[in-house]
């Protein structure tokens, strides 16, 4: 297996009215964080990595509009492999495999639909779209084309928690279909 020793400290600064993480209808998010990486904290090497991300959800009757961006950057493109940043998923690059893309720079664009289908309170259910872009690089220099993807998806707040039932395609003509619990519109 692969072991490291970490070691770091961070700041991070918040902002969140989003009413429901998993089926939100209203509010907005902002974050940033800067993360030191620090030999004498007991990493391996020194480092330092910034994130930027934002959403919102915005509803009228039953249907919601999503949006939500996320940066981040490795000043210096010396992050080791396990703190890369990475897209691949439901919502993160739908289509994709989980973490599939990974690098030291990255950037990440939503956009989404949600209707509620069905309004029964203890069992509501949803369905929607999401478009999104996005990408990695290993160095800053090497930044260009986003790739695309998107989804369609079916979910419920079931007694298990949140579930989602989605199809997702990636440019370049990957698919996948995911069964999803407690899949988060913003993290």
């Amino acid at each position: 297996g692969y072991t490291y020793d970490g070691g770091d400290h961070y700041f991070k600064f918040q902002v969140d009215t989003i009413d429901n993480i998993y089926f939100p209808r209203e509010g907005h998010t902002v974050e940033f964080r800067w993360d030191g990486v620090r030999k004498v904290l007991g990493a391996e090497s020194n480092f330092d990595q910034f994130s930027l991300a934002g959403g919102f959800a915005s509803s009228w009757g039953d249907g919601t509009l999503l949006g939500a961006v996320k940066l981040g950057y490795t000043p210096n493109d010396d992050a080791p492999i396990h703190d890369h940043y990475r897209l691949g998923g439901f919502m993160r690059m739908s289509g994709l495999r989980k973490a599939q893309l990974q690098g030291q720079q990255s950037a990440f664009l939503m956009a989404g639909y949600m209707q509620r289908i069905y309004r029964n309170p203890l069992f509501p259910v949803y369905g929607g779209v999401t478009l999104e872009a996005g990408n990695t690089w290993e160095s800053f220099d090497d930044i260009q084309d986003l790739l695309f993807a998107g989804s369609l998806f079916l979910g419920s707040d079931t007694p298990l928690g949140p579930l989602y039932l989605a199809y997702g395609y990636a440019e370049g003509g990957q698919q996948s279909v995911y069964l999803v619990l407690r899949q988060q519109w913003f993290d």
